[in-house]
């Protein structure tokens, strides 16, 4: 019998000789494709959203999830794990909604609805190996693997009418729990707009006071920073009254009497409003600042020690304002520069305003963003209403 001869004088090698070829095709696909984890292609996916949308030479974007439900509130506040899991709750129904990589493109497209039965989720963060849930008057603690979340803290202060905000945990563990004011044009006695719990939960005391709708926070650099929004009652009373707000122990900010300088006439003049603390950064009233978080990742560098803020917008204007994703950058000094909108594109060739993008349908509008939130690969994840989630990474090279 005749032997047959492969490689390295192994009689049994040739007839293996293509599958080892293929197999070597593969492992150096999969190394490739392990190197450049964080760059998927844009412009051949069918999921891509166009200029002049996006400024497609500094970004890709694209939808990488819809929910079937489409209702306004379907996915709203979000919140990344380190393995790449975006958790998104829905206040209205209860419920907290983890979406993951199906297909190993690294985006999230699978839901899988996490709990049911909360009361108005709002706030989430990831902190020590668990997720972080503000729920009602509780905070809840969902460690990874669970199945069931922990009441962590419990009998938060909420007044009547009152609803929580949003939650971010410090670099030492203090968490912060933000509470929307009762109502519009009311005195909101001496209720906390800011919470800071200590890292056990086992107390809690007031951060901050003065705040209307303090729905987005934020840590930069360890300090806290908060929107906020004066609301419809008072749109038509001042051109400068939404907020970005750094946080200052025990500092009050205004509301319902002032909002920096200017007094607000729905409520009673009480005292001279420079007794309280200044806004960082005026916004133009309508913009409804919503979501918060701080960009401090190399995958977008122009973003780099940023935070970018969602407009929710306005209602009540025959100007549109809002409707928006931006970026705000600091000086030198530490302070927030005017914002700049990333979403959708306000440079480069395109000289449309805001408001005539959205009218033209390359804008947000009819629907509205409501949070921001960074992957680990230093992506930014954004929740629409109608139940869209947005991607925005490195455009294409």
């Amino acid at each position: 019998m005749q032997r047959r001869h492969g490689h390295s004088g192994n009689p049994n090698l040739g007839q293996f000789t293509p599958a080892l070829v293929l197999a070597t095709l593969l492992l150096a696909a999969l190394a490739v494709r392990g190197e450049d984890t964080t760059r998927l292609p844009c412009d051949d996916r069918p999921t891509l959203m166009d200029p002049p949308w996006i400024d497609g030479g500094r970004f890709c974007a694209e939808l990488v999830y819809q929910s079937p439900r489409n209702e306004a509130l379907a996915l709203v506040s979000l919140a990344v794990g380190p393995d790449g899991t975006l958790y998104a709750a829905s206040p209205l129904r209860g419920e907290v909604w983890a979406l993951r990589d199906s297909d190993d493109d690294r985006l999230p497209d699978r839901a899988q609805r996490l709990l049911s039965g909360l009361l108005r989720p709002t706030g989430m963060d990831w902190h020590d190996n668990a997720l972080y849930i503000l729920s009602g008057a509780s905070i809840l603690r969902l460690p990874a693997g669970a199945q069931h979340p922990e009441l962590f803290v419990a009998n938060l202060p909420l007044q009547g009418g009152q609803a929580g905000g949003d939650l971010v945990v410090g670099p030492d563990g203090t968490l912060y729990a933000s509470l929307a004011a009762p109502c519009s044009q009311c005195e909101p006695g001496d209720g906390p707009s800011i919470l800071a719990i200590s890292p056990d939960g086992d107390r809690h005391s007031t951060m901050a006071r003065g705040l209307r709708l303090p729905s987005g926070l934020a840590m930069r650099n360890g300090e806290l920073w908060a929107t906020d929004s004066i609301g419809r009652a008072d749109a038509a009373q001042g051109d400068a009254l939404d907020e970005i707000n750094r946080i200052q122990a025990g500092a009050h900010y205004g509301w319902p009497w002032c909002s920096g300088s200017q007094r607000l006439p729905v409520s009673p003049a009480t005292g001279d409003c420079e007794a309280f603390r200044a806004p960082a950064l005026s916004l133009q009233t309508g913009s409804t600042p919503l979501g918060l978080a701080y960009y401090n990742h190399d995958a977008l560098p122009d973003l780099r020690d940023s935070l970018l803020v969602t407009l929710h917008g306005s209602r009540h204007r025959i100007e549109l304002r809002g409707y928006a994703l931006a970026v705000i950058r600091f000086d030198s000094e530490g302070r927030p520069l005017a914002p700049e909108v990333i979403i959708p594109q306000q440079s480069g060739s395109f000289s449309f305003s805001l408001s005539k993008l959205n009218y033209l349908g390359k804008g947000f509008w009819p629907e509205r963003p409501l949070d921001v939130a960074i992957s680990p690969e230093g992506w930014i994840y954004v929740s629409v209403t109608g139940g869209r989630i947005l991607a925005l990474r490195q455009a294409a090279r």
